[in-house]
């Protein structure tokens, strides 16, 4: 994502105080599409459009969200991951 110029974008205030649950722990979610549009989004925006881009190819792709991150998390086939020790 560095490499096309993608950004962290920090999550914007919520603005509504009618919620009746806690406006620090809510944030509105882009699409995948307006991700790449605006070349920027929140953690969880970027681990959205990473497991769909993912999704799209073919590969399981789940969220991990613990408190504060989220994260995608990529299954990938036995076929493809190949490892080397260092040096062989």
């Amino acid at each position: 994502m560095l490499r096309n110029d993608f950004t962290y974008q920090h999550p914007p205030a919520l603005t509504d105080n009618s919620v009746s649950f806690e406006p620090a722990r809510v944030q509105n979610v882009k699409f995948p599409r307006d991700v790449i549009r605006d070349r920027s989004g929140t953690c969880i925006d970027l681990a959205i459009l990473y497991a769909s881009m993912a999704n799209a190819i073919g590969l399981e792709a789940y969220l991990c969200v613990v408190p504060g991150p989220c994260f995608p998390v990529i299954k990938m086939p036995h076929s493809l991951v190949r490892s080397k020790r260092a040096g062989s």
